[in-house]
């Protein structure tokens, strides 16, 4: 139980700066993160990703040209953890609430959505998917101002 209760604490840690990591450098992770591994790939559309498991949580970033994080999802491998950021995030920021409009990938559920304020007049849309295919739920944090122009 006091494992399970560190790595949560851990997990929400790591949860609560990385909001912070959209629109920043390759260089800047590393520094942030220095004894994570991120492994580099590339998306069918050719779009290149870093991605690492710290803590029981998978992490894509997507890099633009500039070679900034302009997206990245978090994918938890066990549900105590999804809900554990759940209460967070649900503490923490204002709730969007949903509309059909909005649209879901083809093979997932939007399940909730938030907007948080990180730093210099930018804010994140924070979403929860649920994989229908994967069985796994899916945090993607992006750019809340470009969403919305």
């Amino acid at each position: 139980m006091k494992i399970k209760l560190l790595i949560t604490a851990l997990i929400l840690s790591f949860t609560a700066v990385s909001q912070d990591l959209l629109f920043r450098s390759e260089d800047y992770l590393k520094k942030r993160y220095p004894n994570t591994i991120f492994v580099q790939d590339y998306t069918d559309d050719k779009v290149r990703y870093l991605y690492s498991t710290i803590d029981g949580v998978l992490y894509c970033l997507y890099m633009n040209n500039e070679k900034d994080i302009y997206r990245y999802l978090m994918v938890p491998n066990e549900e105590s953890i999804t809900f554990d950021m759940l209460k967070y995030y649900e503490s923490m920021y204002t709730k969007i609430t949903i509309s059909p409009e909005m649209g879901t990938p083809d093979e997932s559920t939007l399940f909730k959505m938030w907007k948080a304020p990180i730093r210099d007049g930018i804010n994140v849309r924070i979403r929860l998917f649920y994989d229908i295919d994967d069985k796994k739920y899916v945090y993607v944090f992006d750019e809340w101002d470009q969403i919305q122009k």
